[in-house]
């Protein structure tokens, strides 16, 4: 997925390293894509969902969604 997506973003230069900052963890970041592309795909309810921001962390460390907001359908 990096190859096709990460490298088209306009955060690709951040997410690769700058200015003496460590590359983030960008398999972390594509498992959270996946997984939340997942849950969205399964529960048809929601309607909105936003993670803002995630935090990539150093390599093998993982990284951190800061706020999380999911709107669903009501009823």
């Amino acid at each position: 997925m990096r190859a096709k997506w990460f490298g088209k973003s306009a955060g690709n230069r951040l997410l690769q390293g700058y200015r003496g900052h460590p590359p983030a963890d960008i398999p972390a970041i594509e498992e959270v894509l996946l997984r939340v592309s997942r849950l969205v795909e399964d529960i048809p309810e929601i309607q909105e969902l936003d993670l803002n921001p995630i935090f990539g962390l150093p390599p093998r460390q993982g990284c951190v969604v800061a706020d999380a907001r999911i709107r669903v359908k009501p009823g």
